[in-house]
């Protein structure tokens, strides 16, 4: 056995393997009992010590203190119970390791944390701030006076808040609220004298796992799983439960107030916020209108039959039950304006049909009008049942003129207006003919077609010469923009006569004009003439000569009328004639017809001859 005690410095003092007693006296000193069932006292200043192996009693003393008890069963404490050692401005941590130890957190706000094994943490009756935190195992946490935070992960796990809350919740010498934070399901006990003076409950963890208050003011804060979190209910001394206060997590918790007046916040997820005969006049902070519910529960058919909708003063939506409970629902209002749900578009090209479908919507379910202010409802655009159609033109280029009011009304005579403004965009046009073209011309007439143009744009537009395509028979003057030109006989008709003009405007834009004109035939009289060949004397023969007979329409098969002094010779019709004794002194002629190529009947008189002379002859 070793007993050493410290000369009022900053030591290090180490133990033996026996049972060892080592006081620090004055000074920062670090304190090793190794072995054996040792007795550790840091005396003054910041001490640490550690007992190490089997059962060891440590004693921090004055000053800020690390006590760590090791394996075995030991006794950490401290300062000693004497209420001239308490300093509020001190932090002692005490670690109770292996074993079933002990650990009293008196004279300081102590941070306890007990470690395997069935332990028991005291926080001393000093009115300080402590933490407990028992570690695995069955342990006992007690508060004794001070905000005491209670670490509970243990079914068996016992909390006690002793002496100094008997004042009551929250209203100690000092105003302490004590506050349990549990891994596990749990219930704060009801407030009495006994101890059970605890008055927030916290949930730790991912689990989903349940917390319920007790008969006081408790404020009970759920973790990120699905939580039950309920207020508690009867009240100390009677009458209503406490005002609590209830906050979920990020999970689908449900929250239910108890009786009193409690404030509800759900916090993340799909909450339920839980209405009872008894639950007093509560209300949610953060009710999310479409995402969370509420939850009716113990109420007959009757009751329930009559539900109350209200606003209070502030515009909030207020449910009650059969007058028995309310529940506020703070930022919603008593019934919600309609909403757009579609969003319109900000621009449009010039010449493209524009179109834009209304879709709305009512979080209450009301049925919606729809209607759209005329007087603002651009010329170009058009409206009808939920969709606006149009499409401008380049004089609607801009904003101006564009303007839009959509207006939604629902059955309450909320009213919700969409105004918005659509930018026409500039498209380059391409340029235009403003004249039509001719499309017939007649075989020998003089054919003209003035070229007037135009671009939306202001452009100046020009002819694409070496695209243009033209009949041999036109001309076109670029300066002045004409076409003319006078169509032969061998123009008549379609074939050839293909016009394509295209005009650009610089930017991209063109256009073309492509057409064909039809030239009529106007029918030519036949041309030259018949000639009688052979002397006219009784007894020659006369030919009708047509070599120098000609029609542009085309000659057609001839027929041939011989005459005499104007007298049309019977069966002379061939293209010869012998005279005889009775032509002697007349003059004959001959008339050569046809039918030309237009369909047009034709005659062609020859010059008579000269009268015929009686030719003797010898008799035989």
């Amino acid at each position: 056995m070793v007993n050493i005690t410290g000369n009022g410095t900053s030591e290090l003092i180490d133990g033996s393997a026996l049972a060892d007693s080592l006081d620090g006296a004055g000074g920062d000193d670090t304190i090793n009992g190794l072995a054996g069932n040792d007795t550790l006292l840091g005396g003054e200043g910041n001490d640490s010590l550690d007992g190490g192996d089997d059962n060891d009693s440590l004693l921090g003393g004055l000053g800020q203190d690390t006590l760590l008890g090791g394996d075995g069963d030991d006794f950490l404490g401290a300062a000693t119970n004497n209420i001239a050692d308490v300093d509020p401005l001190l932090s002692d941590e005490l670690h109770g390791g292996e074993g079933n130890d002990t650990l009293n957190g008196y004279g300081s706000n102590s941070m306890q944390f007990g470690g395997p094994g069935d332990d028991e943490l005291f926080g001393g009756p000093d009115g300080l701030n402590d933490t407990l935190d028992g570690g695995t195992g069955a342990d006992g946490l007690i508060g004794q006076g001070g905000a005491d935070v209670y670490i509970v992960d243990d079914i068996g796990d016992f909390v006690s808040e002793f002496t100094y809350d008997l004042f009551g919740p929250g209203n100690t010498p000092t105003g302490d609220i004590d506050e349990i934070r549990s891994f596990i399901t749990y219930t704060l006990r009801e407030w009495n004298d006994d101890g059970f003076n605890v008055e927030n409950l916290t949930l730790l963890g991912t689990d989903d796992i349940d917390a319920s208050g007790n008969d006081v003011a408790n404020v009970i804060t759920g973790n990120s799983g699905n939580n039950l979190l309920y207020g508690g209910d009867a009240a100390v001394g009677g009458g209503d439960g406490g005002v609590d206060t209830l906050i979920g997590g990020d999970g689908a918790d449900t929250l239910d107030g108890g009786t009193g007046d409690d404030i509800l916040t759900g916090g993340g997820g799909i909450d339920f916020f839980r209405m009872t005969p008894t639950g007093g006049n509560d209300r949610v902070t953060d009710f999310e209108f479409g995402v969370d519910r509420l939850s009716v529960i113990g109420f007959t058919q009757e009751q329930l039959n009559n539900v109350v909708l209200f606003a209070d003063a502030d515009g909030n939506r207020v449910v009650e039950v059969d007058g028995l409970t309310t529940l506020t629902l703070e930022g919603i209002p008593l019934n919600f304006a309609p909403t757009f749900l579609s969003t319109p578009p900000t621009s449009t090209d010039q010449n493209t049909a524009f179109s834009y479908s209304i879709s709305a919507g009512d979080l209450d379910g009301d049925q919606i009008a729809l209607d759209v202010n005329a007087s603002t409802l651009p010329s170009w655009a058009s409206f009808s049942g939920a969709i606006i159609v149009g499409t401008p033109t380049q004089a609607d280029v801009g904003t101006t003129g564009n303007d839009f009011d959509i207006v939604i009304r629902d059955t309450f005579g909320n009213v919700t207006n969409q105004m918005f403004n659509v930018e026409v965009l500039d498209v380059n046009d391409d340029p235009a003919f403003d004249t039509s073209p001719d499309l017939t011309a007649a075989q020998g007439a003089s054919y003209f077609y003035q070229l007037f143009l135009s671009d939306p744009d202001g452009d100046i537009p020009t002819v694409d010469l070496g695209s243009l395509v033209t009949p041999s028979w036109l001309n076109f003057d670029d300066q002045t923009l004409v076409l003319s030109g006078t169509p032969g006989q061998d123009d008549v008709g379609t074939t050839g006569n293909d016009v394509s003009i295209t005009i650009t405007d610089g930017l991209g834009g063109s256009s073309t004009q492509s057409f064909n004109i039809d030239v009529t035939n106007v029918n030519d009289d036949p041309s030259g003439g018949v000639l009688i060949v052979g002397t006219p004397s009784r007894g020659n023969v006369l030919t009708a000569d047509t070599m120098d007979l000609s029609d542009g329409d085309g000659l057609g098969a001839f027929a041939y009328e011989w005459s005499r002094d104007g007298q049309v010779i019977p069966g002379a019709t061939g293209a010869t004639y012998a005279l005889t004794l009775a032509d002697v002194g007349v003059q004959v002629a001959v008339t050569v017809r046809y039918v030309d190529g237009q369909g047009k009947a034709e005659e062609v008189p020859s010059a008579a001859t000269a009268p015929v002379t009686n030719q003797n002859t010898a008799p035989t």
